[in-house]
């Protein structure tokens, strides 16, 4: 059978055509004697009669709820190739199915929407309402588009010489401003943003969210802090150092995405290091943001930041 599918919805469909094959049912109702086609049959009396333009549209419609997630899988991917964006109100009504391939597809579709307030909107109704934290983590990542990898100094091929830290500055244990983000939404809102007014956000000091008003919270929650950085001195780089987050961190400084510590739960107690020579701002006022994702137990920034200064 040849059926050319868009990469978007390939994933796990190639499985469904092979399981198909060789199944003998030549329609979606009982066989004469009353004996209902088998799942294969029937997966493979569907994909044929998908085939057929004048079927088409009404199997969208009819099939849409079937109990096989194989069959909800490809009418969603029929959705979605067929009206892309105008497919939206169909596939808010899968943020809960818990069928692999659906949902593979589902997050797969949300990523190419053209629009980027139905992208934002699909995944975070998935990453809120479907039952299995599998899909609402994928939901999460998909909607998050800032990444970056670091180089320090003591990677970079270039620098073939003895490291020294010059200076270690170690940034303010208070003053930092904390809130908390269940929709996580804050970067859409431009929580990172160097001009953001957090004025109206908790004034908090390092340490566990959960001691400092926010007992019980599992989640994403931001801190911003303000700082100020002495006249530069010689140097080959400059890097942020964390001596731990509890348990996942993403980093910008003066509005600027540096990096990301995500290695899930087993990342809580783990010192991390971020390239930020071309960020920081000698003897000027810095903006230190910092979205922190915990699921369990305690968290936040609970050890020192430093601004290290590297020759």
């Amino acid at each position: 059978m040849k059926k050319v599918l868009e990469p978007v919805i390939r994933s796990g469909f190639c499985l469904i055509l092979i399981l198909a094959a060789g199944a003998g049912c030549t329609r979606l109702t009982p066989h004469p004697e009353g004996k209902k086609c088998s799942k294969l049959e029937k997966r493979r009396v569907f994909i044929r009669q998908m085939e057929d333009p004048c079927r088409k549209k009404e199997l969208l419609k009819t099939m849409a709820n079937d109990p096989d997630g194989v069959i909800r899988q490809r009418v969603l991917s029929e959705h979605f190739l067929l009206y892309g964006d105008k497919a939206f109100p169909e596939m808010l009504r899968l943020v809960r199915d818990t069928d692999l391939y659906v949902m593979r597809t589902l997050i797969d579709c949300a990523k190419h929407l053209k629009d980027p307030a139905l992208k934002s909107s699909l995944l975070s109704r998935i990453a809120k309402e479907n039952p299995l934290e599998e899909f609402r983590c994928m939901a999460r990542q998909a909607n998050f588009p800032f990444q970056r990898e670091t180089l320090r100094l003591k990677d970079d091929p270039s620098h073939d010489f003895a490291i020294e830290t010059v200076s270690s500055i170690r940034i303010p244990a208070e003053g930092w401003r904390f809130t908390t983000d269940p929709a996580m939404e804050g970067h859409l809102k431009g929580f990172y943003k160097k001009d953001f007014s957090d004025s109206h956000w908790k004034k908090v000091k390092m340490g566990v969210w959960e001691s400092q008003g926010f007992a019980n919270y599992d989640g994403v929650g931001w801190y911003r802090i303000r700082f100020k950085m002495p006249p530069a001195v010689k140097h080959n780089s400059v890097e942020l150092k964390f001596e731990a987050v509890d348990e996942s961190a993403w980093v910008w400084l003066n509005g600027v995405y540096v990096g990301q510590h995500d290695k899930g739960p087993e990342g809580w107690d783990k010192t991390f290091h971020l390239d930020i020579r071309k960020e920081i701002r000698f003897g000027e006022e810095n903006i230190l943001t910092v979205r922190v994702l915990d699921t369990a137990g305690g968290g936040g920034i609970y050890l020192p930041v430093h601004v290290e200064i590297l020759r």
